[in-house]
């Protein structure tokens, strides 16, 4: 998985949600799946760029 491996490049924990059993988060991300927060913001919608990601990773 792109998002365990840049997280595990970084030394950063991550966590993974799911819109199926989080109506809020269904209701905020629906159309936005897969979406990938850093620090509380959104980084991406709809598709994970492995090199952007391990990037802001390794810049918070």
């Amino acid at each position: 998985m792109i998002v365990a491996r840049a997280c595990a490049d970084a030394g950063v924990d991550w966590i993974e949600r799911s819109t199926e059993d989080d109506p809020e988060l269904a209701d905020a991300y629906w159309e936005h799946i897969p979406v990938i927060l850093i620090d509380g913001e959104i980084h991406s919608r709809w598709f994970v760029d492995p090199v952007a990601l391990a990037s802001a990773l390794s810049n918070r």
